[in-house]
């Protein structure tokens, strides 16, 4: 438990930084040399509800990945639900999203390896994230090269292997690295890996089955 709150607060602190980098990063001085107001500033976000913005999750994709053979998803800019039944494959979508940005088999309980995640049956699996990059260009991730949104793919085989590709708003390859898609999500604030940010079924039966006075 203890090791789980040092977590959550190494990843509430790296928000933090990443906040203030972004407020740093927008500090301007108007044409008319004056100052930006705050009830102008929060004009500007409730004019925004409703709107994409970067980060937000756009669609995704799946194929031969645990339930599911050939699955889309399309998110809207504001909250979506997924429902079903039972076994209908809701903690595949979340798994998939989970995997295709980075997230250890291990860290959503599905052992060591990616390979567990392939439908029985095939000899690959693929999941493909499609992100807004709309919105305000201060918050956007290098608009200048990926456009108005970005794709993440990841392909896993047999083996294990599971490499990603990050593709412009045109399908075009950018990236391919870890390291890139380490430094989208952090600059989009996309901590997938936080527990608090996205809880599986495992993660809260073990928070309701926690002492209260630990």
């Amino acid at each position: 438990h203890s090791m789980l709150q040092r977590y959550q607060n190494r990843e509430q602190e790296k928000a933090r930084k990443m906040q203030k980098r972004k407020r740093s990063a927008a500090i301007a001085e108007p044409e008319d040399g004056g100052t930006t107001s705050v009830a102008r500033r929060r004009s500007s976000h409730s004019e925004a509800e409703g709107r994409w913005r970067p980060g937000f999750i756009k669609r995704v994709h799946i194929e031969n990945f645990m339930r599911h053979q050939n699955f889309t998803v399309e998110f809207g800019p504001n909250v979506t639900f997924i429902s079903g039944k039972n076994g209908s494959g809701k903690s595949a979508t979340l798994q998939a999203l989970q995997c295709c940005l980075g997230v250890r088999a291990k860290a959503m309980g599905r052992g060591s390896s990616l390979k567990g995640f392939i439908r029985r049956g095939c000899n690959s699996a693929l999941v493909m994230v499609t992100l807004s990059n709309e919105g305000d260009e201060r918050d956007a991730y290098k608009r200048d090269v990926y456009g108005s949104q970005i794709t993440v793919e990841r392909r896993i085989d047999t083996k294990g292997a599971g490499g990603f590709v990050i593709r412009d708003e045109r399908g075009k390859k950018i990236g391919h690295s870890k390291w890139e898609l380490d430094r989208l999500l952090d600059y989009l604030n996309l901590m997938v890996s936080n527990p608090c940010v996205v809880t599986t079924q495992d993660i809260a039966r073990s928070f309701l089955s926690n002492d209260t006075n630990d």
